[in-house]
């Protein structure tokens, strides 16, 4: 069984994890009659308590409960976030950083299979928005293997507080770039389930519960349930059980489409009473009424028309069975549109063990382009408050463009997602087009000046300080960044597809002065009884070179072995006449050569153009080289803005790809370099460690590993005991991605669990040759 870590945040995470936790007790047959009992146990739950204000957590640590939580794993603080993201994000993010990750990996070595975290907090509020989404950061950071599922409550209508669609905004782009799989709910969706159950007035006992009921105590148990039901698979046998490490597998085909729409059936209020007086409904009725529109976790009908259907999943638990699947299974395919790549896209969980107060039940989850109706809601009350300006300061005289420019963000997803259904059909993403069809804010303007230095070069972004104040004024100062990276993500094998790019490298390497080619050509498809002599007559009116080819000097033969060979020119201005010479066909140049047996052979003349050495795809990211890849055995007719493309195909968020060359010729050498956005997308590459590259007639699996510098610190003791040497070591195991002295990588790497990671080196830099070429 896999482990998973609850991490509950603000008022409304605490709150759902009051309800969730008794009642995972109560599935498991662990009820006890005292608090006694429970201490004698010594059952803890493996969750992590935050708030910033101690009212729910000063009641959880009063309640029935108290000692199934550890009370180092609490944490706390007065007087709250003041209902500010970025107080919940910046401050208190920053302020609690330490105490947050260390109480995670005390928990995380606890843990023998630890598969996942599952968060719980609301939008609305500044800790549950801030600190919440600070956490999954966090957690994105120190665990980037490890899934991150977010059950989120998003108070789309029912808002008691001002700030919320600016903290609902801010909150949502963290979770996009963070979270494996997040699970909105909206409380107006949940009161209309509670309301519909409490209208059915069974009998008296039901008239008397919807009397003394409190709302939210039914609202939190409907989430409580979901979770309960996601979790099931991992915590209880079953014939076809659906563990939660499947869940980001099945239902997310492309990395930010992770949005998943889910719903139960039947619905469970808070009383244990009411749960089995509902009795036992037909099988067929639960999967009807999990589908229905008015039971879902978020405002909107999954089975709408255009509405279509990226991935599904059904879990079922007690007294159901495969066949009872297939029938309803069929009938769901009917209903809905799948998009052609996905139309298998059906995952089946079938737990044995049923809830409490059911024989059966039924979880859905679809990962549905409906899910545009929740960001249009989002942008529609961010705009209502934004065209006021109304809480916000401004930090400097730049007008406050970055809270407007987060709103494009989430417009570009709906774009995409509102075009016709044949585009849909014939296998574009439905929130993310092709890179042909990008416009908008998703890339730069190609002809936009940019600043660049080091390995490829670094996009310069403005970005711009905005205050959120709440109450008496407080105000807080947020940087956001703008740049999105945009890409699809490739389970299986890893393998992509190119397309066309969408725009031009901004720089070229020897713009400076004035080259445009490297001095080394390669020349193939050579007659096999040509030799060395006879290939520099053949092109030596086009000026001075050398004729060279791999392993010449040891194999001491004056003919090519395997028919190609490289020419290096003197000057430049030779590989220019050459090329003029040629003949053009596809794309590619050929020109006439003859030998002692063959007359005028047309032979390929591959040529490198410096500009294709590098390339960005989005300037406005800085380039992080902790965030760089080193790719071996790039085959050398790839260039920068192939290799890019391939990798943010399989890994999204690619920002710069350059193929590394010699310093003197300025020829590729055979390895490259690809710079990430994010973490997410650095460590999904790292972790693969080869790629399959393929492209026109290249299809090559090379060595995809961290990017290492020779000028770095080292991070543990920041060259305090190592007298301010550089680290010559770098560990590429991603629990450390770290540099270190020898000292250093002596002590961390004795503890249990790192004894067995290898470190990487940084080899020598290339230097000019010794002995000069003879040029003839």
């Amino acid at each position: 069984m896999s482990q998973f870590i609850s991490v509950q945040v603000g008022q409304c995470g605490n709150q759902i994890g009051s309800v969730f936790w008794p009642l995972a007790l109560h599935e498991y047959d662990l009820c006890f009659k005292s608090m006694s009992d429970l201490r004698k146990a010594k059952v803890k739950a493996r969750a992590i308590l935050i708030d910033m204000e101690d009212s729910v957590i000063g009641e959880i640590r009063r309640g029935p409960v108290r000692d199934l939580f550890d009370q180092t794993c609490i944490v706390t603080n007065y007087p709250g976030s003041a209902n500010n993201w970025a107080v919940g994000y910046y401050t208190h993010g920053t302020e609690y950083y330490d105490k947050l990750e260390d109480n995670i990996r005390r928990m995380a070595e606890k843990c023998s299979r630890l598969h996942g975290f599952l968060t719980m907090h609301s939008l609305g509020g500044g800790t549950g928005s801030g600190l919440g989404t600070a956490v999954l950061k966090l957690l994105a950071d120190n665990y980037p293997t490890v899934d991150r599922l977010v059950s989120c409550v998003y108070p789309i209508v029912m808002q008691d507080v001002v700030t919320a669609p600016y903290n609902v905004l801010l909150a949502t782009r963290e979770l996009i770039d963070y979270a494996t799989c997040v699970f909105p709910i909206e409380n107006e969706a949940l009161v209309d389930i509670c309301n519909a159950q409490l209208r059915k007035k069974e009998n008296i006992d039901q008239i008397n519960y919807n009397i003394s009921c409190k709302p939210f105590q039914d609202m939190n148990s409907i989430i409580a349930n979901i979770l309960l039901h996601l979790t099931s698979g991992s915590r209880f046998p079953g014939n076809l059980n659906m563990d939660m490490n499947e869940i980001a597998t099945n239902l997310v085909p492309y990395p930010k489409l992770h949005y998943i729409l889910s719903s139960v059936s039947p619905v469970t209020l808070s009383a244990p009473t009411i749960c089995n007086i509902q009795g036992r409904k037909l099988i067929d009725e639960i999967f009807i009424n999990a589908w229905s529109r008015n039971n879902q976790s978020i405002k909107l009908d999954p089975l709408q028309t255009g509405s279509m259907i990226l991935s599904a999943a059904h879990i079922a638990r007690g007294n159901c069975s495969v066949n009872d699947l297939k029938r309803n299974i069929e009938k769901f395919r009917k209903k809905v549109t799948f998009a052609e790549w996905g139309t298998e896209a059906m995952k089946v969980g079938l737990c044995s063990v049923p809830p409490a107060g059911h024989s059966t039940s039924l979880l859905c989850l679809l990962n549905s382009s409906s899910m545009i109706s929740l960001f249009e809601n989002i942008i529609k009350q961010f705009t209502r408050l934004y065209k006021r300006k109304d809480r916000m300061t401004a930090n400097g005289n730049s007008p406050l463009d970055n809270m407007r420019t987060l709103e494009h963000y989430l417009s570009d997803i709906m774009r995409a997602g509102t075009a016709d259904t044949p585009e849909h059909v014939k296998g574009k993403s439905p929130f993310f087009p092709s890179l042909e069809d990008q416009s908008g804010t998703l890339l730069e303007d190609p002809n936009a000046p940019s600043q660049l230095d080091g390995v490829g070069g670094v996009g310069v972004g403005v970005g711009v300080g905005v205050g959120v104040g709440v109450g008496v004024g407080v105000g807080v100062g947020v940087g956001v960044g703008v740049g999105v990276g945009v890409g699809s993500g490739i389970t299986g094998s890893q393998t992509a597809p190119l397309s066309s790019p969408s725009r031009s490298s901004p720089h070229s390497q020897g713009s400076e002065t004035g080259e445009r080619f490297s001095r080394k050509v390669f020349v193939g498809g050579l007659p096999p009884d040509i030799d060395e002599e006879e290939i520099k007559a053949s092109f030596r009116r086009f000026g001075s070179l050398v004729v060279d080819w791999p392993h010449k000097a040891e194999s001491k033969s004056y003919f090519p072995p395997k028919g190609y060979a490289f020419l290096l020119f003197q000057d430049e201005a030779s590989v220019q006449q050459l090329i003029d010479a040629c003949i053009q066909d596809e794309e590619k140049l050929y020109l006439c050569v003859s030998s002692p047996t063959t007359k005028d052979k047309p032979v390929q003349i591959r040529p490198w153009r410096l500009s294709d050495a590098d390339f960005v795809l989005d300037a406005s990211m800085p380039l992080d080289p902790r965030k760089t890849v080193f790719v071996g055995g790039v085959p050398r007719p790839l260039k920068a803005v192939e290799l890019a493309m391939i990798m943010d195909r399989l890994y999204g968020g690619v920002c710069y790809a350059g193929i590394d060359t010699d310093p003197e010729l300025k020829y590729p050498k055979g390895a490259g370099r690809v710079a990430f956005s994010n973490q997410q997308s650095y460590i999904a590459a790292i972790s693969a460690r080869f790629v399959q590259l393929q492209h026109g007639d290249i299809d090559k699996r090379v060595e995809v590993k961290p990017y290492v510098l020779d000028d770095q610190m080292c991070d543990e003791c920041q060259g305090q005991r190592c007298g301010g040497k550089f680290a010559p070591f770098f560990c590429a195991n991603v629990t450390c991605l770290q540099y270190y002295c020898e000292h250093c990588w002596a002590t961390i790497h004795s503890r249990p669990g790192r004894e067995f990671h290898k470190p990487l080196v940084k080899e020598g830099a290339d230097r000019p040759r010794t002995v000069p070429y003879r040029w003839c």
